[in-house]
């Protein structure tokens, strides 16, 4: 043999005998292994397709046993291919076998026995099946995510073999049939999908069939009802399409349909409504109507009892229901209503809905209970029926004989039918009081639901308003146009004319059709008429109803889109869909979306290894990929959210939902999830938990400005005191003053908190920003200085803003001072005004702003700018990027306070080495005008007494001590229960009640209630250390009360009183 053949030992075994049969066999074969063997299954031929497939030369396998080419784990299934080749003369099967390198595929082994030269041995061929079990896991991943899709769908979907047998069902198929997957599968179609004609209950041939047998796409049924295991019907539309394999032979049938309950209900609910209104056109009795309306709403809801009563004077009178005990009718006719006179007759007085969901336990119902519970009815809704003007005509009340309450759909009819009995009522109380019916024609027709027309000569001779709407036109240009045709689509116009000319003619033809009609602003509806030949006026024409069914047959037609709509589910999810290995987490599948989320193509997804890991954020990687493995070794799904870097280096805040796929041995296969961007609903809470936060400081700021004020109205008090009585020469006078100067410093600081805090009393008044800022204009220079150009700019006439003028010049000076400081070489300084209308999309984004018109002033410099980190920060107050000793840290967070107290909200945008802008959005004002402020420069002194309730014993002892040092007399008192006893006590009159505003036991605002009582023109001066909560619960923080700020001093607290007591005199 030559050297290209392969077979060992040559000179031991030479088949030449009979034949080079078998060195042409092992030669000619390339695409297998092919091997003669020993009866011991020693190795002795070895083709070239053999030497490819497992690597070993012929020298390496010579005597070899076949044993060497298989893992021990394949040995046993070896040694049974051997034994099974013996005794049937022929095994083959599929085996793992082991290359030269170690690497393992799969082979289909057949094994021979034959007869050489007398002796026995085995011929094996070998084929690799490795590309057919790659396709064959890679048919399992594409089955699996398939049938995942299917499960998240809404309609229900069963799939079947071509013999029409059960192989799947999603969820929403098996709460339909009844039947779970488990149980459906390998079962005839029929068996787990039986349904019926809706009408005539007989069964229907399935769509399945039709595919099966006709291999097209089948239409929806209508009227179709599906009989559910328990026998339970269900109303369903369906439709099926055919599965073909590869080779377009029919492999089997997808079948689609969803529950019409709901479509179903409202098409009843429609045709009852439709009844109602031609029952109410044609005159019938109001009593004989109303027990229809009844018996209409009880066939919708079938264990309701529906009752109608009428309103006459203040009594409830019998109108009609039909079910109720007539004993029960006769107690209940003639009810006087009220507050608490059962269901009915308190939804008549108090005009509203009342639910009653037990009447055993309702308190409305004490009087009344005994009545209802003999005949078993335990809830009551009743809802008052209104005419055209809002009074009440009558109730409709729905009873239950069981305990229960509303869904919000019962509530929405309760009010449909109310809506309808007040037009039957209405109308005739209207026919009642004409004479003509044709004038009560009109008024029914005018407050009609649906559309009526009457049509003669081919024109619109009378449409209402609702017929209008219908067509996208007014009334008068409908009843101008030369035809009726006219407003109906181009290709329904022949059949819509011909119907009409037979119903003139008087020939017999269906009384309900649909057509589409051309609106004016160009779309089609859809309108479903009923009509009926009259005279009018001696001749023929066609008197109807119409309804719109357009958003019926969009609902129809998007249940013949929902196939297409099924296979763009995937592709339109808010979020990217992925699957990973979950051993080393690399992406085996994302959806297109990927590239949007982080701006890298879906490839890179793919091939990069480590993908995941790498893009996510340096700060979240470890505690990401730890919680992924730690839930995925559980098994566990799991949802968590973590950063990604994206391609442009963006931030990119995700919640990842990961579900962890298993085989049917519990073995972790696949991770599959949905990562969806958060990044702006992270923004989102970080601005609502900063605006938090700024709050919470504020309230601590209000509360310690108030201690200090308490102890600052005694420092300041005494030291003023003092100084009026020391001589100018007094050698402790300075030391005084020094005392005097600290604690007005002091009491600056203290105003600032309480500006932050948003705790002041203002007074705010209508200003123009524009004019402010030109008044200041000169101190802002000197402010500022000659290196900085100081610009100011205003968009037009701007409206006033209400806001304390003072508070408002302590913000553009602290922007100000703050832009100076921030261009230690010289700059530019802006102040622009414009007028801006704040939408609800930008209000969303500022969860501070409201939406409305604003006036804007924008504060920009050219100066040195500032980081993200410091521009967190900059409205928290004590803190400042000053030197020590250069700022309080107090300026900002003043702005920010006083802009918040006042409805408005302050922007900044800044960037390093480029300047910054702070924007102050305040809500503009309509009416304009302003007031001005007076000062008072002297210390006026009186004789007047004043009634003095302070709880703090030192603010106490001051005030007496001013107010008597400026000729006041003074009754004092430690609280409000104290105060009301000098007021009985005390013979004379009391001109002035000076009260604090928050103290043990009653208030101040008590106080003056109760002291008005007894001295109504009594004159009263409010005072407090802080403005908090407590105050505002008072409702003093408004400019018309008479408030005093502590900490004061006496020549303050003496101007104020004469400024109280001089008021309106």
């Amino acid at each position: 043999m030559s050297n290209t053949t392969h077979h060992p030992s040559d000179e031991a075994w030479d088949p030449s005998d009979d034949g080079t049969w078998a060195r042409r066999w092992i030669e000619s074969v390339r695409d297998r292994a092919l091997i003669l063997t020993e009866a011991d299954g020693s190795i002795r031929w070895w083709n070239l397709g053999a030497v490819a497939l497992f690597g070993y030369t012929a020298a390496e396998v010579d005597r070899q046993g076949l044993a060497r080419l298989c893992p021990e784990s394949s040995q046993t299934l070896l040694a049974a291919l051997l034994a099974q080749a013996e005794s049937a003369g022929a095994a083959e099967g599929e085996m793992e076998c082991l290359r030269r390198d170690g690497s393992r595929f799969w082979g289909l082994v057949n094994i021979t026995p034959l007869e050489v030269q007398g002796q026995r041995r085995y011929g094996v061929a070998i084929r690799d099946l490795s590309e057919r079990k790659a396709a064959q896991e890679a048919l399992k991943r594409s089955e699996a995510r398939y049938r995942t899709t299917l499960q998240s769908i809404g309609d229900a979907v069963i799939a079947t073999d071509a013999q029409g047998r059960v192989e799947l069902l999603n969820s929403v198929a098996e709460e339909l049939t009844g039947w779970t997957a488990a149980e459906a599968q390998g079962r005839p179609l029929e068996e787990i999908f039986r349904i019926v004609n809706e009408e005539t209950r007989q069964p229907v041939e399935s769509p399945v069939r039709r595919v099966l047998r006709e291999g097209v796409v089948v239409g929806l049924a209508n009227h179709t009802v599906l009989l559910r295991r328990d026998g339970r019907p269900i109303p369903i539309a369906d439709s099926g399409a055919p599965i073909r394999d590869d080779q377009g032979r029919l492999a089997g049938v997808v079948l689609v349909f969803r529950d019409q309950s709901a479509e179903r209900f409202h098409e009843r609910r429609r045709e009852a409504e439709r009844r109602l209104l031609e029952e109410l056109s044609r005159g019938r009795p109001l009593h004989l109507w109303l027990e229809s309306l009844c018996r209409e709403y009880q066939g919708l809801y079938p264990e309701a009892l529906a009752s109608v009563l009428l309103l006459e004077g203040n009594r409830l009178r019998h109108g009609a229901a039909p079910d109720l005990p007539a004993e029960y009718n006769l107690a209940v006719d003639g009810v006087q209503i009220g507050p608490t006179v059962g269901s009915c007759g308190t939804a008549a007085f108090r005009n509203e809905l009342v639910i009653v969901s037990d009447i055993a336990t309702d308190p409305l119902w004490d009087i009344g209970r005994d009545l209802a519970l003999p005949f078993g009815l335990r809830a009551c809704w009743s809802i008052p029926i209104r005419g055209r003007q809002g009074e009440v005509l009558g109730t409709f009340a729905v009873y239950y004989r069981t305990p229960r309450s509303p869904q919000e759909p019962e509530i929405a009819d309760l009010e449909r039918w109310a809506d309808i009995a007040s037009l039957a009522i209405t109308g005739f109380r209207d026919r009642q009081a004409l004479e003509e019916s044709e004038e009560k024609f009109r008024l029914l027709a005018e407050e009609s639901l649906a559309g009526v027309y009457l049509i003669q000569d081919g024109r619109f001779v009378y449409i209402n308003n609702a017929i209008a709407q219908m067509y996208g036109s007014t009334r008068e240009e409908t009843l101008a146009l030369p035809s009726a045709l006219d407003v109906v689509a181009p290709e329904d116009r022949a059949m819509v004319a011909e119907n009409l000319r037979r119903r003139l003619s008087g020939e017999t033809v269906s009384l309900r059709y649909r057509f589409r009609v051309a609106r004016r602003d160009g779309k089609i509806g859809i309108v479903e008429v009923m009509g009926r030949r009259i005279f009018f006026q001696g001749r023929p024409a066609v008197l109807g109803t119409a309804l719109d069914t357009t958003e019926q047959y969009q609902a129809e037609q998007a249940l013949r889109e929902r196939e297409e709509f099924l296979r763009s589910l995937i592709r339109s999810i808010d979020g990217v869909v992925w699957e990973a290995d979950p051993h080393t987490f690399r992406f085996t599948f994302v959806s297109e979306r990927a590239e949007k989320l982080l701006g890298y193509p879906v490839q890179r997804w793919l091939e990069e290894e480590n993908f995941w890991a790498n893009h996510l954020h340096p700060e979240d990687r470890d505690q990401a990929v730890q919680f992924c493995q730690s839930a995925t070794a559980r098994g566990e799904d799991h949802t968590f959210e973590y950063r990604m870097v994206a391609a442009d280096g963006r931030i990119v805040w995700v919640r990842d939902y990961v579900t962890v796929e298993k085989d049917a041995a519990g073995r972790t296969v696949a991770l599959r999830g949905i990562l969806v961007d958060i990044t702006e609903r992270k923004r989102l809470e970080a601005q609502l938990l900063q605006a938090q936060k700024m709050e919470a400081i504020g309230r601590l700021a209000g509360g310690i400005a108030h201690d200090f004020n308490n102890l600052l109205t005694v420092i300041l008090g005494y030291s003023q005191m003092l100084l009026q009585r020391l001589p100018p020469a007094e050698g402790g006078r300075e030391l005084v003053q020094t005392i005097f100067e600290a604690g007005e410093r002091a009491s600056s600081l203290t105003q600032q908190l309480l500006a932050f805090s948003r705790q002041t009393i203002v007074e705010p008044k209508l200003i123009y920003l524009d004019q402010l800022i030109h008044d200041m204009e000169k101190m802002l220079r000197r402010l500022i200085g000659e290196d900085i150009v100081l610009a100011t700019a205003s968009a037009g006439r701007l409206p006033p803003v209400r806001i304390d003028p003072g508070q408002m010049s302590q913000i553009i000076l602290n922007l100000a001072v703050n832009a100076r400081d921030a261009m230690p070489q010289g700059g530019r300084l802006t102040l622009e005004c414009s007028t801006i209308e704040l939408d609800e999309h930008y209000c969303r984004l500022h969860p501070q702003a409201q939406a409305g018109r604003h006036v804007c002033l924008a504060v920009s410099d050219t100066g040195i700018g500032m980081t993200p980190e410091v521009q967190e920060r900059i409205f928290e107050p004590f803190f400042t990027t000053k030197e020590l000793g250069k700022g309080t840290g107090l300026g900002l967070a003043v702005v920010y306070g006083i802009v918040r107290q006042h409805g408005g909200h302050i922007e900044v945008y800044s960037e390093v080495g480029h300047g910054t802008t702070f924007k102050v959005y305040l809500p503009a004002v309509q009416e304009p005008g302003w007031r001005e402020l007076s000062l008072v420069e002297e210390t006026p002194r009186g004789h007047e007494t004043i009634l003095l309730v302070e709880d703090d014993e030192a603010v106490r002892g001051l005030a007496q001590t001013s107010l008597e040092m400026y000729g006041y007399r003074v009754l004092w008192a430690a609280d409000a229960a104290e105060a009301l006893r000098l007021v009985e006590e005390h013979a004379g009159r009391i001109d002035l009640l000076l009260t604090d505003v928050v103290m043990p036991g009653m208030s101040g605002r008590e106080l003056v209630e109760q002291v008005r009582q007894r001295q109504p023109h009594l004159k009263v001066l409010f005072m407090s250390g802080y403005t908090d909560d407590a105050v505002l619960r008072h409702g003093l923080v408004h400019a018309e009360v008479a408030f005093l700020q502590k900490p004061f001093t006496p020549a303050g607290l003496a101007r104020k009183v004469r400024d109280v007591l001089d008021a309106s005199r």
